[in-house]
């Protein structure tokens, strides 16, 4: 049962997975790493994780939502005002964290960098950084796949040097967020902002946890087996979304050079580190402003 429920799970993601926009800024991991440590105090931490990465639902949305990314990463970016209870408040804050608005300034606005305000898209971060020097002069494609091996990097790196459980926290997270944490983006962005209805945003968020929980096992794993499981989703993402036939140990060497500190390359090392400070001591911050 167990192995069916997984081949399910599996299919139904790789069916739409060719429809969703795959950029984000940092990966998973890394969010909730942040969001930690912005509200070290937050009691219920598997919310606080969930709403750290929730934004990226955007990625999962096929239909019947004309600006999923502006929605959730530059317009409602404050829910904490419309939680009515302990989870959806844990929830809010984790979401703040996010946010790519350069007033309300989150983890996205760090790695990404400062941008112009949404349709104009001028992104010039650490990431993107990181990502020409991985694979230079890459057109739009390539380096979008460029930008999400330097994501999984820094996860990688994060969970060697800085936390060993964050995998294990991603799963949990994913697997047993409340259900309230779904009925205040309903009542957020269905019923008051009406920017989408709730069929549409509960099955973006269902194939969101989906992807995310396969992530996270990958991310959970003993190295290398993390790295080639890793590369193994990068790869059939890399063929699925952008038709680039990339196999996964292609992949894995990509990864290798990221998390292997080289002069030549002068790829993340510890440098990530800095960044990962900056939005945290950023964030805190902005929200108190």
């Amino acid at each position: 049962m167990k192995k069916l429920l997984t081949f399910a799970i599996l299919t139904v993601v790789l069916c739409i997975i060719v429809e969703a926009k795959y950029s984000q800024a940092f990966n998973s991991g890394t969010h909730i790493y942040i969001a930690e440590r912005v509200f070290p105090y937050c009691l219920d931490k598997i919310d606080l994780y969930y709403g750290s990465i929730a934004p990226d639902l955007d990625m999962f949305v096929t239909a019947n939502w004309e600006t999923p990314f502006d929605d959730t990463h530059w317009n409602y970016i404050d829910l904490r005002r419309y939680a009515t209870n302990f989870h959806q408040r844990a929830f809010a804050k984790g979401w703040r964290t996010h946010s790519e608005n350069y007033k309300k300034r989150g983890a996205d606005y760090y790695a990404h960098g400062p941008q112009q305000r949404p349709p104009v898209y001028d992104y010039n971060g650490y990431v993107i950084e990181k990502a020409t020097i991985l694979i230079p002069e890459a057109d739009g494609l390539i380096l979008d796949f460029a930008h999400s091996v330097v994501e999984t990097a820094i996860d990688l790196l994060l969970k060697y040097q800085l936390d060993p459980n964050i995998g294990e926290k991603l799963l949990y997270a994913t697997l047993f967020r409340c259900p309230e944490d779904l009925n205040l983006l309903e009542e957020v962005l269905v019923k008051k902002a009406k920017v989408t209805d709730l069929e549409t945003l509960a099955s973006a968020e269902l194939f969101f946890r989906n992807i995310t929980a396969r992530y996270s096992m990958a991310l959970s794993l003993p190295h290398p087996k993390d790295v080639r499981a890793l590369s193994k989703l990068i790869s059939e993402i890399a063929q699925q979304n952008y038709e680039l036939p990339v196999s996964p140990k292609e992949v894995q060497e990509l990864l290798n050079i990221a998390i292997t500190c080289s002069e030549e390359m002068d790829l993340l090392c510890d440098d990530y580190k800095g960044v990962i400070s900056e939005a945290i001591q950023g964030i805190k911050l902005s929200i108190r402003e």
